[in-house]
Order: C-alpha cells, then sequence, then structure tokens
C-alpha cells in the first residue's frame, strides 16, 4: 500500500488522497483533489490551516444522517463549501453512529448493510448524487473532501464509484478499502478490549471492533451488486444513472 497518499492531520482521523492512484490506462489521479476521511467535527487549528492552505479545500460532502450531524457538526476552515448529502435518511447500527446506535447491542451483519446501500433505491440515488458533486466540481477552486463518521462504509463506497468512474480495476478500489485499517486497527482493537471488559461477552467485542475495520467481505457484497450489472461501467449509468458524458470529462480533467 503507498502511505504516501495518507494525511496525517493533528485531530481528523483516516484522512487520505485519492491522488496517485493509476486507471486502467495507465494514467494516474491527480494529487491533493480528491479527499477522503473521517468526520472532521474536532480539528485543530493547524488542521484547518492544511485543509485550506496546503490541500485548497474548497468543498465537503458530508455522508451522515441528520443525527449524527446534528451531534457532531463539521467544523471546516472559513470559506469552505458544506453539503449535506446523507447516504441513509434514517439510522442503521453499524454504519452510523448516533448516540442511541451506540446504546445498540444488536449489531447487523455489516455485509447486509453494504448490499442495501448499493441497492436500495434511495441509497443509490444518494451515492448517485454525492459521486456527480464531486464529479462536476470546479477544481480550479480547490479541492473536494467527503466524509462519513468513520471515512471506512460510506465514505468507502462513495471512494469506489470514484475510483470506476477513473476506470481504476478492483486491486486499486480494494487497496484503497483497506488502507484504513493502517490507520484504525489501534483504535478497533482498544474498544475490542473496552467492549470485552464491559460486557464480557467476546463475540460483541468482536462485532465492535469490526466496526471500526475494513473488511474484504464487506466490500465484496457491495461489488456483488456492481457484478450484477455486468461491468462496472453499466453500474455506473445505470444503477447510478450517472451521464456518460460526466464520467468522461471527469476522468479527463483528473487522469495524467
Amino acid at each position: 500500500m503507498n502511505n504516501d497518499r495518507i494525511i496525517r492531520l493533528e485531530r481528523i482521523r483516516n484522512c487520505r488522497d485519492i491522488g496517485m492512484l493509476a486507471g486502467k490506462d495507465g494514467r494516474t489521479v491527480r494529487s491533493g483533489r480528491l479527499l477522503r476521511s473521517a468526520a472532521p467535527v474536532s480539528p485543530s487549528v493547524k488542521d484547518l490551516a492544511d485543509l485550506k492552505d496546503r490541500y485548497r479545500l474548497a468543498k465537503v460532502i458530508d455522508l451522515r444522517t441528520d443525527g449524527e450531524k446534528g451531534e457532531n457538526p463539521d467544523v471546516l476552515p472559513d470559506g469552505t463549501v458544506y453539503i449535506h448529502n446523507p447516504v441513509f435518511a434514517d439510522m442503521h447500527a453499524g454504519v452510523t453512529h448516533e448516540e442511541e446506535t451506540r446504546r445498540n447491542h444488536s449489531l447487523p451483519d455489516m455485509r447486509i448493510l453494504y448490499r442495501m446501500m448499493m441497492t436500495r433505491k434511495d441509497c443509490l440515488a444518494n451515492l448517485s448524487k454525492a459521486a456527480q458533486t464531486i464529479m462536476t466540481h470546479d477544481y480550479g477552486t480547490g479541492s473536494v473532501l467527503w466524509h462519513c463518521t468513520e471515512g471506512k462504509d460510506r465514505c468507502g463506497l462513495v471512494s469506489m464509484i470514484i475510483e470506476m468512474a477513473l476506470g481504476m480495476d478492483r486491486d486499486t478500489v480494494r487497496e484503497d478499502y483497506l488502507m484504513t485499517n493502517l490507520v484504525n486497527r489501534a483504535r478497533a482493537e482498544a474498544y475490542y478490549r473496552q467492549t470485552l471488559v464491559s460486557t464480557g461477552r467476546e463475540e460483541m467485542a468482536a462485532a465492535v471492533r469490526d466496526l471500526f475495520l475494513a473488511k474484504e467481505e464487506y466490500l465484496d457484497a457491495a461489488l456483488e451488486a456492481v457484478d450484477s450489472y455486468g461491468s462496472d461501467e453499466a453500474f455506473l449509468t445505470e444503477g447510478l444513472q450517472i451521464p456518460e458524458e460526466v464520467i468522461k470529462n471527469f476522468r479527463d480533467s483528473m487522469l495524467e
């Protein structure tokens, strides 16, 4: 994995640049334009300065629910355009992180939730809206950052869509998805130990740990939904209803 893409901020976790990834045609993504992260809810002064000055952050897309946003609103550099684009209109334990969800000890199968995000009409419409906001942004004004709470699930699926639109193969998409574990592993293990002590239930502790990790079987569940369309391109244009011209213009402007 190319650790150079990890953006090391003080108080914004799991931040990285899609730049430097290569498409199947050999061209690479321009750096400093496409950023993904966990929720920027308590950035340091230095974080805000880095995002504004170093990365020229122009627009942020928040993929969280109303509840998550209400509990922990984004804190952004002055002048940043904020867009609230929830993937879910309601709460789903394990993907969303409202207080009520965190208290719920009945955590569902994440594979089912990934498949749901990729097959439910409202989720597909919301994913498409987020992706097209990224694709049609004027990058002359600066970069775009998208996030959910952990920067793993909803953020991961939007990233997958963007990477498919840029013509990346499955290995590249998978590698970027799994990079979350480079920064979240220690935190996930800490939550595992904490839950094990508080509940005495190893199965519950393991499920809580997995909320903070990217797992291949989760991504595979999403990719199965993509494959039902026959190809990545068909999923983009038929499943997400993204115009071919939008994809072409985005690819031409972002790859070098």
